[in-house]
């Protein structure tokens, strides 16, 4: 046996060399494991959205670039680009050796041939030509709304192949650009901006991205076979037909959804104390510091409340202060006079509402967050702000040309946001001497309400999918779905298609204040956190999620 052993060790040696060994070795030890909140709903690039969403999206495919640590874009399947003065057009030069992890023809029965079906600049057209398309339904297409003719297209009033993008040919991809956009690499790192097969995608029969068979990437992992159990993980391996600027350096990921675990009838996991035997079932729920500090898992998100005490136990933190939460009206129902809107927010008691904010949260003075940016630079700092709407000499004017007779309101708002929800509510109570009342739902049931425009007046997160500042205000472009309030002001729309400096997109942005129909009231921080020895996890805050394509442990 000792003799068939070194045999074969040998053999392996001669095939691998002594260093192509030594490199296996340690890839297959790279398992990096992660948490996350729960399973996305789809991993369909085109639709997804959320930073769950863009960690296995990310994992499973790669668009034009790649964002490195700092948010800035590397070579993905493009390996070089090019811009006109002007930052008005972009000429991507996509890689001649990137491929699907597998034959389309062959998927789709139609052919026997195994070799890697190429990605071409097609693909990128037809993943954006689809995503823009009314009938797909995407919310998350803001990334591409600079692109010529994009809003028109979003909002069915144009044909999706006047988009302005070209193939020259395969490995070529020009685009067109409505403003100036000096951030859209950055753009294209963005989930939406996936390439997808037409082929695969209509052999999949509307089922795209909801199973591992309805799923063709072209990034650094794929889902391993019988690797995908429904809410509970997921794992994937390094591809090997993975083609960018660096390989993959684990050997796999493994996914889990929704708590990390651990056996009740271990000694070492025994239930807090205080906790009665009766509620600890065959197994209990971790902390989530607790799990990255004693190695259980690699990396999660954790709550930015909780940063300092992750640092300070050792963990590897980043944050991103990339949402502001705010007072949304609807605009195009009960909300469709500025004057109206304007007296609700006049009514509303500023220092009050700041006394109820969530812990950890910020006062917000506009519509953007501070982390937003502008040609790889602080947007804020550029363009100045504190554009939101204060109380004036006017206000008495303005409540008393309000006649609300039997005009009733509800504000949506979430469970955590209740406390200052019903301060809004005692304003307005006392200001009109009229009915309105509260309804508290989860995050996920107001995000769905909002955008099929089922609610009054909510309190709102706006989260914007990159972090360029003019994709955030491209959320508020008349006739978009992706648009929380909408509004129809073609003002608005002017200034921000014209728009090509911080300066001008602060118009925008000053203009979507005074029209007062998003109010903001507080930012919130997203954190990741990295368990000890673990690296080159590259955690990006605006739905971004966290890249492992460079992830490792000591001594890997």
């Amino acid at each position: 046996m000792k003799r068939l052993l070194a045999g074969l060790f040998c053999c392996l040696l001669l095939f691998c060399g002594a260093g192509a060994l030594a490199g296996c070795n340690a890839q297959q030890a790279q398992t990096i494991s992660l948490l996350l909140s729960a399973e996305p709903a789809t991993l369909d690039p085109q639709i997804a959205h959320g930073s769950d969403a863009a960690t296995l999206i990310g994992a499973l495919y790669e668009g034009l670039c790649r964002l490195d640590e700092n948010g800035d874009a590397q070579p993905g399947v493009a390996e070089s680009w090019e811009a006109n003065s002007t930052n008005t057009q972009f000429t991507f030069h996509l890689r001649e050796d990137a491929v699907w992890n597998g034959n389309v023809a062959a998927l789709t029965g139609d052919s026997d041939d195994t070799a890697p079906t190429p990605v071409t600049a097609s693909d990128f057209i037809y993943a954006w030509q689809r995503a823009l398309d009314p009938a797909t339904g995407s919310t998350s297409c803001a990334p591409l709304l600079c692109i010529e003719n994009a809003p028109a297209i979003h909002a069915g009033t144009m044909d999706k192949s006047a988009l302005g993008v070209e193939a020259p040919d395969d490995h070529t991809l020009v685009v067109h650009l409505s403003r100036s956009c000096p951030d859209f690499p950055e753009q294209t790192a963005a989930t939406v901006c996936m390439p997808c097969s037409a082929d695969f995608f209509a052999s999949t029969a509307g089922k795209y991205g909801l199973e591992r068979v309805s799923i063709l990437g072209n990034g650094p992992f794929e889902i391993r076979r019988y690797g995908w159990e429904h809410g509970v993980s997921l794992s994937m391996a390094a591809s090997d037909t993975y083609r960018g600027e660096a390989e993959a350096v684990p050997g796999a990921l493994q996914v889990t959804f929704g708590a990390v675990t651990v056996d009740a009838s271990d000694s070492e996991a025994a239930p807090p104390e205080g906790t009665d035997s009766a509620s600890s079932a065959a197994a209990r729920e971790v902390d989530t510091l607790t799990a990255l500090s004693n190695g259980q898992i690699d990396a999660a998100a954790i709550p930015a409340s909780r940063a300092e005490e992750a640092e300070a136990a050792g963990l590897t933190v980043q944050t991103s202060t990339d949402t502001t939460w705010g007072l949304c009206f609807h605009a195009s129902g009960k909300f469709s006079s500025a004057a109206l809107r304007q007296a609700f927010l006049q009514a509303l008691d500023r220092e009050a509402l700041e006394s109820l904010l969530p812990a950890g949260s910020i006062p917000a003075e506009d519509p953007l967050p501070p982390d937003t940016r502008f040609a790889g630079a602080s947007y804020r700092d550029a363009a100045g702000g504190s554009f939101y709407m204060r109380e004036s000499d006017g206000a008495a004017a303005l409540y008393q040309s309000q006649n609300l007779g039997e005009f009733s309101v509800t504000l949506l708002c979430t469970e955590e946001n209740k406390e200052l929800a019903s301060q809004m509510l005692a304003n307005w109570n006392e200001t009109f001497e009229t009915y309105f009342s509260l309804e508290a739902v989860d995050e996920e049931t107001l995000r769905a309400r909002v955008e099929a425009g089922s609610f009054d007046v909510a309190l709102y997160p706006l989260s914007a999918e990159t972090a360029d500042a003019g994709t955030a205000l491209s959320h508020f472009l008349s006739g978009q779905n992706t648009n929380p309030t909408g509004i129809s002001d073609p003002q608005f729309d002017s200034l921000l298609s014209g728009a090509s400096t911080p300066a001008e997109l602060a118009q925008a942005e000053k203009r979507l204040c005074d029209a007062a129909v998003f109010y903001p009231v507080y930012y919130v921080r997203h954190a990741f956190a990295a368990a000890p020895g673990i690296s080159g996890v590259w955690m990006h805050g605006f739905c971004g999620g966290m890249d492992f394509l460079h992830a490792q442990k000591d001594g890997g």
